[in-house]
C-alpha cells in the first residue's frame, strides 16, 4: 500500500497509541481554561497539549514536565493562539530543566526578556512558531540538542532593549535551522543581532534568513559567534545588512577559544569592515559563498591573527566594487590579484552575481549569472543541499 504524503505527515505529527491528549482551552472546552491551571504532573512522555487556537492568553506558558528521547511532550496551538506580553511578562514560554518538549505553532509577542527562554534543558525543539519581540525573540542557555526551526521573528522599529532574534550561550549541538529573522529595532547603542551566539560548541546554523531592516552603522551583526568551542557550521543562510558596518557572518576566538568556522553557501549582502570576519580562526573553511558589498572600502573577508589554511578560502564570489577581498589586520589589505597571490580564492571569481532584485529581497542569482553551476561539491552537503550554485539554495 502506498500513502500519500498528507497521510504520510499525519502519521508522523500524531501522539503514539498509548499517549494522551491534553486541552487548554478558555471558552471551557478542554482539560483546563488558562495555561496557568495546567497540571504538569498528569503530563507524561508521548503526550499532546493542545491550546486552543483564536484565543489570547495575558500569562505565561511555563513547562514543567519532561518527554522523552522518541516520546517528546508535544504542545500544538491552534491557529490564532497568542501569548501576550503586552511589555509586563518577563518572558512567554519558559522550557527551564524539562527535557524533550516540542512547542509547534504558537504566536508570541512583547515579552520584555525573551519570547521562549530555553535553559538548562536537552532534546528542545521550537518550530513554526511567531515571535514579536521587543528584547530576545530566542533566549537559550545551557542546553544541548536544541532545535529551532522555521520560525519567524519581527522587533519593533525603536526599543531600548537587545533585540536578537537568536541569543545562545553556553549551548552545544544545537541547530537554528530555516528561521526568517528581520531586526527592525533602530535604537543606536544596543547590540541587536540576528543570532548571537556566545561560549557555544558545535552549532549548526542553516537556511535561514536574516536582515537587518534599520539604519543602524553599528551593533547589527548578522550571525555573531565569539569565544566558541568545535566547529561553527554556517551554511545556506542569506544575510542582509544593507546599513550596517558589522559582518554577516563573524567569529571571534577571544578568552583562549580555539573554535573554526565552517562557511559554506551562504549568500551575504552588505557590510563594510567584513563581510566575513574571523579572529584566531586557522582552522576555518570559507567555500561557495556570494560576497556582496558596494560600501566605501568594503572588505570581503577579514582577518585577524592566524590565517586559515589558502586552500580553505576558495571558490567564493566577490562583488565589491569600492573595496577589497581581502583584509588583514594586523597586515595590510589585498586586490583580486594580490590576494590570490597569497593563495586565496584560486578558483574563486571577482563579478557581479546579478542577484535578481536586492531592493524586493530577491537574491537567487539571475539567468547568466556567473555564480550558476560554479559551485564546488563538498563531501556531506551534497546530499542535503539541492544546489549547484555559488551561493545560498534559491527558496
Amino acid at each position: 500500500m502506498r500513502l500519500v504524503p498528507a497521510v504520510v505527515a499525519a502519521l508522523l505529527l500524531a501522539p503514539p497509541a498509548d499517549a494522551a491528549t491534553w486541552v487548554v482551552d478558555g471558552a471551557g472546552g478542554g482539560n483546563w481554561k488558562s495555561l496557568a491551571a495546567i497540571d504538569w504532573a498528569r503530563i507524561r512522555p508521548g503526550d499532546l497539549l493542545r491550546i486552543a487556537g483564536g484565543q489570547r492568553h495575558t500569562g505565561p506558558l511555563d513547562v514543567r514536565a519532561s518527554g522523552a528521547p522518541g516520546r517528546p511532550i508535544v504542545i500544538e496551538a491552534g491557529s490564532g493562539a497568542v501569548i501576550d506580553g503586552d511589555n509586563r511578562l518577563e518572558w512567554c514560554v519558559r522550557i527551564d530543566g524539562s527535557d524533550h518538549v516540542t512547542v509547534r505553532g504558537l504566536t508570541v509577542r512583547d515579552c520584555v526578556d525573551a519570547g521562549f527562554r530555553i535553559r538548562n534543558a536537552e532534546g528542545v525543539t521550537v518550530e513554526r512558531s511567531f515571535v514579536h519581540a521587543p528584547a530576545r525573540a530566542f533566549h537559550v542557555w545551557r542546553t544541548s540538542d536544541v532545535t529551532i526551526a522555521d520560525n519567524e521573528v519581527t522587533t519593533p522599529d525603536y526599543v531600548e532593549l537587545q533585540t536578537d532574534g537568536i541569543y545562545s550561550q553556553e549551548n552545544r549541538g544545537n541547530r537554528y535551522l530555516r528561521n526568517r529573522i528581520v531586526i527592525s529595532n533602530g535604537e543606536p547603542e544596543g547590540h541587536d543581532d540576528g543570532i548571537q551566539s556566545y561560549k557555544d560548541a558545535d552549532l549548526l546554523i542553516a537556511g535561514n534568513y536574516i536582515e537587518q531592516r534599520n539604519a543602524k552603522t553599528g551593533n547589527a551583526q548578522g550571525i555573531f559567534i565569539t569565544v566558541p568551542s568545535g566547529r561553527m557550521t554556517v551554511v545556506d543562510n542569506t544575510v542582509y545588512g544593507p546599513n550596517t558596518r558589522n559582518g554577516l557572518v563573524t567569529l571571534l576566538n577571544q578568552e583562549g577559544s580555539s573554535g573554526s568556522l565552517d562557511a559554506f553557501h551562504n549568500t551575504l549582502v552588505g557590510s563594510q569592515w567584513g563581510v566575513i570576519q574571523i579572529e584566531d580562526a586557522p582552522g576555518s573553511r570559507i567555500r561557495n559563498n556570494i560576497i556582496y558589498s558596494t560600501a566605501q572600502n568594503a572588505a570581503g573577508i577579514t582577518v585577524k591573527g592566524a590565517l586559515p589554511a589558502p586552500s580553505d578560502v576558495d571558490r567564493n564570489l566577490y562583488f565589491l566594487p569600492r573595496g577589497r577581498p581581502g583584509y588583514l589586520v594586523d597586515g595590510a589589505d589585498f586586490d583580486w590579484r594580490s590576494w590570490r597571490g597569497r593563495g586565496f580564492e584560486r578558483n574563486g571569481i571577482a563579478a557581479d552575481p546579478r542577484l535578481t532584485d536586492i531592493a524586493r529581497r530577491r537574491f537567487a542569482p539571475a539567468p547568466g549569472s556567473p555564480a550558476l553551476g560554479a559551485a564546488e561539491v563538498l563531501p556531506g552537503l551534497a546530499r542535503d543541499l539541492p544546489t549547484t550554485d555559488i551561493g545560498a539554495a534559491a527558496r
